[in-house]
């Protein structure tokens, strides 16, 4: 969730990467070149998965510009092998 700077403005992606416990956001935007747009803080809201799959338990943060959370994996997501 966030705030886009004007009415024209859009989400035109958003993934994320992962590094040891801390994943980031990034969320990328697009405005049509030489649009006249209303300069209002337009709201937005764009789900994104983050992949924890084969990650153990533990706590995790996750980073989105200024913004940091964190949740907790109480068990793994690791799969064992039982060839």
């Amino acid at each position: 969730r966030g705030s886009l700077p004007d009415a024209c403005t859009r989400v035109a992606s958003a993934a994320s990467s992962r590094d040891g416990t801390v994943f980031t956001i990034d969320v990328r935007t697009m405005r049509p070149a030489g649009a006249f747009c209303a300069q209002v803080l337009t709201p937005f809201e764009e789900p994104v998965v983050l992949d924890v799959f084969a990650l153990p338990a533990g706590t995790y943060s996750v980073r989105a510009g200024d913004k940091t959370a964190t949740f907790t994996l109480e068990t793994g997501n690791i799969v064992e092998d039982k060839g």
